[in-house]
């Protein structure tokens, strides 16, 4: 391969990856601007009933011959209601009071929640420093409740988002062996429309919101489902088939950074430094229990 091609390659692998952290990164933001008009399950609903939709051409493309068991069907509706359903709603709960960013950086300790879940669900070992990683992270996670708390109340928007967190570890934990009989678009068509359906527990106060939202609230929430939600996990996709996992995942420890950044450019949110160092110091947590 020539010294051109080489450098074209690059060029596209670095876009693909740059695509899929904005736009995931944007996701916090995004929901921030959409709770100005919509409650959080509403908003979650919203969301994923146009995703539900927009996803239908990629399934009917890419779907596999294989046919799922009961049981796996029973498992792939329970991850769509956990990293779909409950997540969706639990994250949105926590952004009513926690900012962009610092969700973010919260979001970012699903690593942590998985190798526990690994350890006690799966059997997979957990090294020295990846316990180090768990403590580290745990300290980080304290310095950001304490950061976004006072004297007289806690911030109850911080477990919200741990909660989300922690679903969509089970997320992960319940998808690896699923991904052995069915491809990751079809598992996630599935898991899209089933965390959907969890949610259309908040169809009645849907019409009314939607009918007196305001214009920039709805198209945040078109934008979620669309951008974050399906065309970033197509460029994720196209970036893996040309990159080592490890390699292309190491990309996205830049989302928190990138959503504290656009959250203050677009939403004039002023994080405190004690709730920044929280988060940083929660992200190294995390990063060394990927590596472990």
């Amino acid at each position: 391969m020539s010294s051109g091609a080489i450098k074209k390659t690059a060029l596209i692998n670095y876009l693909l990856l740059l695509t899929t952290i904005v736009f995931w990164a944007s996701a916090f933001v995004g929901i921030r601007m959409g709770l100005k008009s919509y409650t959080p399950g509403a908003l979650a609903l919203l969301r994923y009933g146009i995703a539900s939709m927009a996803i239908i051409p990629l399934y009917l493309k890419y779907r596999s011959h294989y046919s799922l068991t009961k049981t796996e069907l029973a498992t792939a509706f329970l991850a769509g209601f956990l990293g779909i359903g409950f997540y969706n709603a639990a994250l949105n709960y926590g952004e009513l009071t926690v900012p962009a960013g610092i969700a973010s950086f919260t979001i970012g300790q699903v690593p942590i929640f998985t190798a526990l879940l690994a350890l006690f669900l799966l059997k997979e070992k957990l090294s020295i420093s990846g316990w180090i990683g768990i403590f580290i992270s745990m300290i980080g996670i304290a310095i950001i409740a304490i950061s976004q708390s006072n004297a007289l109340s806690f911030n109850m928007g911080v477990i919200y988002i741990l909660l989300a967190a922690f679903a969509s570890s089970l997320f992960i934990i319940l998808q690896k062996p699923l991904l052995k009989k069915i491809n990751a678009i079809e598992f996630v068509s599935i898991a899209i429309w089933s965390g959907t359906a969890s949610l259309l527990i908040f169809l009645p106060s849907l019409p009314h919101q939607l009918i007196h939202a305001s214009l920039q609230s709805t198209c945040s929430v078109i934008y979620l489902s669309i951008c974050p939600g399906v065309i970033a996990y197509i460029t994720w996709s196209m970036a893996l088939k040309r990159l080592t996992a490890v390699k292309a995942s190491s990309f996205l420890y830049v989302t928190p950074i990138v959503s504290t950044f656009l959250g203050w450019i677009i939403l004039k949110e002023n994080i405190s430094l004690l709730s920044f160092v929280g988060g940083c110091v929660a992200l190294v947590g995390s990063i060394i229990v990927q590596k472990k």
